[in-house]
């Protein structure tokens, strides 16, 4: 998040901002609980999509159409998801949505099932902007929002989800 806020800070600061900005590209991470193959990896794939918008309003509507969009997605690939609000955790920011599939591999609870998380979506508000001085033409801190799809936990998810006995 301040990686990509500095960049549109350096190139789009005071300006009438509304830009949405993504990746697709593989990460990397200390993981000390690595298993089930591609779900929990030192390596993985995550397309990470960033909004900046003029007014908090601006903001409201494309983490809908983002919101709408990730659904249109796991329904076209036949998943069984579900949405559940979330704590934003060391991220901040005014509120946040995950969604999570059914899996034995899942590590979260949710309805008594075990869950795995695939995608998170998050309202950060001003949060980064404010620490960072991202102002749009009005001398108003943006309104940003946060958006990722765990690309490898999406293949675990269909891979677990379309087997059939043959695998």
């Amino acid at each position: 998040e301040e990686l990509i806020t500095n960049i549109v800070r350096n190139h789009y600061n005071n300006t009438e901002i509304n830009l949405h900005v993504y990746q697709i590209g593989n990460k990397y991470r200390d993981e000390l609980r690595a298993k089930a193959g591609i779900m929990r990896a030192k390596e993985f794939i995550m397309k990470d999509a960033y909004s900046f918008c003029v007014t908090e309003q601006g903001l409201i509507q494309t983490y809908d159409k983002v919101k709408n969009a990730y659904c249109r997605i796991f329904d076209k690939l036949g998943l069984k998801y579900s949405i559940f609000s979330s704590d934003n955790g060391e991220i901040g920011g005014k509120s946040s949505e995950e969604f999570h599939c059914i899996s034995q591999y899942g590590e979260d609870t949710h309805n008594g099932e075990k869950t795995l998380e695939i995608a998170h979506i998050f309202h950060l508000g001003q949060t980064y902007s404010e620490k960072m001085k991202l102002y749009n033409n009005r001398k108003e801190f943006v309104h940003m929002g946060c958006f990722g799809i765990g690309v490898s936990r999406l293949i675990m998810a269909l891979l677990e989800q379309h087997r059939d006995t043959q695998g």
